[in-house]
């Protein structure tokens, strides 16, 4: 219950984004779709760490990775930073 927490949070935060992003089942990943080719550099320059979705296969272009397997509040603090540093930023 505490992972299914986890992954609504950054979920709907990724949504209200402005993100398409599907709930995952059996993982602990969501591969929102984001065609920004330079939104995992700024995320990390943000500080948040995200994959581009290219280095899973050719399905994966156009979507970033991001992993849900830390704690509620580090994945709240993530969704706050993308908000302000990459999206609105």
């Amino acid at each position: 219950s505490e992972f299914q927490r986890r992954r609504d949070l950054i979920v709907s935060r990724l949504n209200e984004m402005g993100y398409e992003t599907v709930n995952a089942e059996g993982a602990f990943y969501v591969f929102p779709k984001i065609e920004d080719e330079n939104f995992v550099m700024k995320a990390a320059k943000a500080g948040v760490i995200t994959v581009p979705g290219i280095a899973f296969g050719s399905n994966g272009k156009g979507h970033v990775r991001m992993s849900y397997a830390n704690s509620y509040e580090n994945i709240e603090k993530a969704m706050n930073l993308l908000e302000e540093r990459v999206v609105n930023g």
